[in-house]
């Protein structure tokens, strides 16, 4: 336990430097050369870029370290005599049918990951929302194991490596996703909904498994509550359509996943999924669960590659990904969502200028009274909680106002 409480220190510090790190790097973005000389936009662009990735390097050091940390412990753990005694009780308990040693080391894994990410899990999605993002590029596929020296990000770098952090992803993704809410199962060509006549499905109980996927501390935990969404996008198709109508297919599941990520527009889902990637065992990427999670990459991807201004246009261009829905319906139902974020964020805005001129207003009648005149009477005002509770049995709110007449009451 200590030795885990140490390590958990450790990520802790190590998150600290290579946030340190990138928000120097960020704030240097933009600055000239220091001696007077225009730097190259391009080797300048390329040495910021080196620096950044450097961090994702890092990165990649902080997984190998979590694994070897995981590994080793458990090693420590099974060479210890206690380690046999609970074998034999599993034995004495029934637990016979051969496969009870590996059952009890994985058990034994997914404790300690679960106790170990639930400590570190905050650390390490900082680091990683701050990271450059992956790209489809050979250098950036070395999440797997070490990076060779000829697969080094470092060492080949052009213009075609865009330099956006994960978590400026995260904002683009979750405005967009909110600007497509007017999407429905027709404009996904969801085969067995329209075969059957139905126009809508009841998608809640897999949006609310997306939703939730933030709150799971480790890679096991998300797998399998992506696992749960997936099947039940299943369940969800088959009650749509009913039992004596056209089964769902599995080209009936991808659209469908599409939508409930859409609809369910589920927070910090990029670094989530990063999370996956780097941490996750590649034993738990096979599977059932492993189907499900690339579903749910492939379902993200789509999101990400919708041109809304291919959608937009009245000639098609052919770019990106595409939806089943005509420019003018696109436009209405994107401006109607884009009036609704922008009526909401007014909102917003009203009520947090509410809520900062009541604060505002707290702290000048705290400042009148404390800057009373010193040759004015003192008095010493004390409200007991018993007039508090009075005050509430009678129907009175006891705020501010309140206590400000209840002074007045006291002094005059």
């Amino acid at each position: 336990v200590i030795s885990i409480q140490n390590f958990c220190k450790t990520v802790k510090e190590a998150a600290r430097v290579m946030i340190s790190l990138q928000g120097e790097t960020t704030t240097s973005d933009g600055k000239g050369s220091t001696t007077g000389a225009a730097p190259s936009a391009t080797n300048g662009n390329k040495s910021e870029l080196k620096q950044k990735l450097s961090v994702q390097n890092h990165t990649l050091s902080l997984v190998k370290a979590l694994r070897g940390f995981v590994n080793s412990t458990i090693r420590d753990m099974e060479n210890h005599s206690a380690f046999d005694v609970f074998l034999s009780l599993r034995d004495n308990s029934g637990a016979l049918d051969g496969t009870s040693d590996n059952d009890a080391k994985d058990r034994l894994v997914e404790c300690l990951e679960k106790f170990l990410f639930t400590k570190c899990r905050k650390d390490i999605d900082l680091v990683l929302s701050w990271e450059v993002e992956p790209r489809d590029d050979e250098h950036y596929h070395t999440l797997r194991g070490s990076i060779k020296k000829e697969q080094n990000p470092l060492t080949e770098l052009d213009d075609k490596n865009v330099d956006k952090l994960v978590k400026d992803s995260e904002v683009e993704m979750h405005e967009k996703l909110k600007s497509l809410q007017f999407v429905t199962p027709r404009h996904l060509e969801i085969r067995c909904l329209s075969l059957n006549g139905k126009n809508d499905i009841d998608l809640s109980y897999p949006m609310q498994q997306l939703k939730s996927l933030s709150q799971e501390s480790s890679p096991r935990q998300m797998l399998q509550t992506i696992l749960l969404a997936f099947r039940g996008i299943n369940v969800a198709l088959n009650s749509a359509i009913g039992q004596h109508s056209t089964p769902p297919g599995a080209d009936d599941v991808l659209p469908t996943l599409i939508l409930t990520v859409l609809r369910a527009n589920p927070p910090g889902l990029l670094t989530n999924i990063l999370f996956i990637e780097r941490f996750a065992a590649v034993s738990l990427l096979r599977g059932e669960a492993g189907y499900a999670y690339t579903n749910l990459c492939g379902a993200v991807q789509f999101l990400r590659d919708l041109n809304v201004d291919e959608h937009m246009a009245d000639v098609s261009m052919g770019e990106g990904a595409v939806l089943s829905i005509d420019p003018s319906e696109f436009r209405a139902g994107l401006e109607k969502c884009r009036m609704k974020m922008k009526t909401e964020e007014e909102e917003k805005e009203r009520a947090k200028a509410t809520n900062d001129g009541l604060k505002t207003s707290g702290d000048a009648v705290v400042g009148n009274i404390q800057d009373s005149d010193e040759s004015s009477p003192r008095f010493d005002m004390s409200i007991a909680a018993s007039d508090v509770r009075h005050a509430r049995r009678i129907g009175r709110t006891a705020d501010l106002d309140w206590a400000l007449q209840r002074q007045k009451e006291v002094m005059w």
